[in-house]
């Protein structure tokens, strides 16, 4: 299938976080439309998610076809839209592919994923950041997309 640049996938993800890196890097793989976003470093799409009261430590955050798709939809969107080899891409498609499966599983694996953060000594995102509501401030991703 071939798609416009507006039409371009952006998945934001953590980089620190070693499972977060490795689905990325599949996504990535599997897809060469996808951006991948590196959540730890500042980009316009995370204001925006940040404008729209996303919390990146609470969900994935995938914006496309000119919408931010946040936790649950955004995974599903992925398992949906993007094609996946081998046994990873097997199991994600199954487990998230439809909403009612996602919703029982997503919970767990953002638990999880603040869970090995925390062992691994890692701070979530938004603890790092020394101050968060900048980005509140300056919210430039939707106005840059509309205009």
């Amino acid at each position: 299938m071939n798609r416009k640049s507006d039409d371009k996938i952006q998945f934001v993800y953590d980089k620190e976080c070693p499972v977060c890196n490795h689905f990325a890097t599949h996504i990535g793989r599997c897809d060469n439309t996808v951006d991948l976003v590196n959540a730890r470093e500042d980009s316009a799409l995370l204001d925006a998610a940040a404008g729209e009261k996303l919390n990146i430590d609470d969900g994935a955050i995938v914006y496309a076809e000119g919408q931010m798709l946040f936790g649950v939809d955004a995974v599903e969107y992925l398992a949906k839209r993007t094609k996946h080899k081998g046994i990873l891409g097997v199991i994600f498609t199954s487990l998230f592919r439809f909403k009612l499966l996602a919703s029982l599983f997503y919970p767990v694996l953002v638990f999880a994923r603040k869970a090995l953060l925390k062992i691994l000594g890692k701070s979530l995102i938004n603890d790092s950041k020394s101050d968060v509501s900048f980005r509140l401030k300056n919210n430039s991703y939707n106005k840059k997309q509309k205009g």
